[in-house]
């Protein structure tokens, strides 16, 4: 133990601590474009690393009533922090057929917005969903039609960031009020503050892993598991144990299997 690290070196950064891409900047300025024929925003967070890295070009947003929703919930385990239960409004799972966190979103939404926007002829809201890539906004929207109206996906899904690469409206939810939404790009933060923050997003899917690398993603996650002395996850055919990131529990998902490789190769 005393061998271990007590720090992680990383070596060049530039691509981790700035990636914005040309569709991201003009995603945002889409999204300024758009944000005055709307009604509501719903802000999208993923639940295992609920505040870390929060796009605060997303306050230029905050002229409208707005629900926090902290995603991917059956990815988090046991979320128990009161620190920031206070701060989010729901904590949803998109994977299920019919989900109790999902459905409160709309009575959510009537809830916060102007009840004069309901009163306009023709009446319907339309609200912005936002958040950082990867996140799980298109699902929600495909998981709110399907729940809501029995309608098919609409928005474009994957399991990389930067599937979402253009502003995308008047996405049919709901009948009765009837309800569009405004799917968005997920938007990075111009620039990652730390090392720490940019793996970290890394780890959960946010930064594309070609641009930090499978080994630098893998020995992250080492360098983690060892610090909390978690070290059942030895035998690779034991890695799906739990573990903490940013105070989080947090459980591999298929998607990170060529990472979880080279974890399993640096670890021998």
């Amino acid at each position: 133990v005393s061998t271990m690290r007590k720090t992680f070196e990383a070596g060049s950064t530039k691509q981790l601590l700035h990636w914005f891409p040309g569709h991201m900047a003009k995603g945002m300025r889409l999204m300024r474009k758009h944000i005055n024929r709307c009604d509501a925003v719903i802000e999208v967070h993923d639940a295992r690393i609920p505040f870390t890295a929060r796009n605060d070009k997303f306050d230029l947003l905050a002229d409208k009533p707005r629900l926090l929703v902290l995603n991917k919930g059956d990815l988090a385990g046991t979320l128990d922090d009161s620190s920031w239960q206070s701060k989010t409004d729901l904590v949803t799972n998109c994977t299920l057929n019919s989900s109790p966190q999902v459905m409160q979103i709309i009575p959510r939404l009537l809830d916060v917005v102007d009840p004069a926007c309901l009163q306009r002829q023709p009446s319907f809201l339309r609200i912005m969903i936002a958040g950082l890539p990867n996140v799980g906004k298109s699902s929600l929207i495909n998981a709110l039609r399907r729940m809501y109206s029995g309608r098919k996906k609409a928005a474009r899904t994957g399991n990389s960031p930067g599937v979402t690469r253009a502003l995308q409206t008047d996405i049919k939810i709901n009948d009765y009020p009837p309800i569009y939404m405004v799917d968005t790009p997920g938007v990075m933060l111009p620039k990652v503050p730390s090392v720490e923050v940019g793996l970290t997003l890394a780890l959960v899917g946010t930064l594309r892993d070609d641009l930090v690398g499978h080994e630098l993603i893998a020995d992250f996650l080492l360098y983690n598991l060892n610090k909390r002395l978690q070290f059942t996850c030895v035998p690779y055919s034991c890695f799906r144990v739990l573990w903490y990131t940013v105070g989080c529990l947090w459980n591999p998902t298929q998607a990170h299997s060529r990472w979880l490789a080279a974890v399993h190769g640096l670890n021998k």
